[in-house]
């Protein structure tokens, strides 16, 4: 059912007339546990695609200036980002945010700081904060909350930094996109100018910067899906969805 109401939402709304599509990412790898997972060869097809169909903006451009366009960020910071998805993001031109978990830096599977480095000073990716371990905001006390907040952004400063004195971590990501008014009050008292959680839906210039919609890309998107998410379709999916699918 769900997927031939994408196919034919895609069909009938292929454009992207009414905002930016922010779409989420998280591994690209195979042989994987993570629900999260994309496919090298689907992610491949993926970029090819938004080549051919779609311009391709840095989050932050999309944020500044709300456009019909697409933009890509990955959670987690997986080192696959690295081996398998820059090479792509590097063929296409493409500009692309990681949001890191700053605990998870240098550990087996995640990007290393050289990695990053090398990343950030290649002017297509982006890295920002996405916490320091990736807990349940709305469950921490004010310490521990300004510690991932305020904390994950020193962190990360701090390393790239070392190849790039002017970088400013302004962008910050929910882990899990869970937030409340307490979560998003210690975001902006950080100093973050926006925020992404995981609300499907396209970035207009009416969205609140501190809980951008987000288009999530898993392993269960089929291509139709994938369409419809960086079109306008994904705005009347989301109405449909509440009405039809339970």
């Amino acid at each position: 059912m769900k997927s031939l109401i994408y196919t034919a939402l895609s069909a009938l709304r292929p454009r992207l007339t009414r905002g930016a599509s922010v779409l989420m990412y998280h591994s690209v790898a195979v042989g994987t546990d993570y629900f999260s997972a994309v496919a090298p060869e689907v992610f491949e097809r993926h970029m090819a695609w938004l080549a051919s169909e779609r311009e391709v903006i840095p989050l932050a451009e999309a944020i500044a200036h709300p456009r019909p366009a697409v933009a890509l960020s990955f959670d987690d910071g997986y080192e696959d980002n690295f081996t398998a998805a820059f090479p792509v993001l590097k063929r296409h031109g493409f500009h692309a945010t990681i949001f890191v978990v700053m605990s998870r830096v240098g550990q087996p599977g995640y990007l290393q700081k050289g990695q990053i480095r090398e990343m950030h000073e290649s002017g297509l990716v982006s890295f920002m904060p996405h916490s320091r371990t990736h807990p349940d905001l709305t469950t921490l006390t004010d310490v521990r909350l300004r510690e991932e907040v305020a904390g994950s952004k020193a962190d990360l400063e701090a390393l790239i930094r070392e190849v790039d004195p002017a970088y400013a971590a302004d962008i910050f990501a929910y882990p899990k996109g869970t937030a409340d008014a307490r979560v998003v009050a210690a975001v902006r008292e950080a100093g973050y100018a926006a925020a992404v959680g995981v609300r499907p839906g396209l970035l207009t210039a009416a969205s609140d910067p501190h809980m951008i919609e987000r288009n999530s890309v898993d392993r269960t998107t089929t291509h139709a899906r994938f369409r419809m998410e960086a079109s306008d379709a994904i705005v009347a999916y989301e109405r449909l969805k509440g009405l039809f699918i339970s």
